[in-house]
């Protein structure tokens, strides 16, 4: 994919005690996956990449 901008944001301790998983990434500023750790969320934007 050319031209997209991917963010990983860090939710808030009350989103994951709520049960959210601590990691979200975004593409082009809509939610596309949420992640249990930052080597996940690398996974899925490589995966993005390719």
């Amino acid at each position: 994919m050319k031209n997209m901008e991917v963010q990983v944001i860090r939710r808030s301790p009350l989103e994951v005690r709520a049960g959210a998983k601590p990691y979200a990434v975004y593409l082009n500023g809509e939610f596309w996956c949420d992640c249990t750790d930052m080597a996940a969320a690398k996974a899925e934007i490589a995966a993005l990449k390719k």
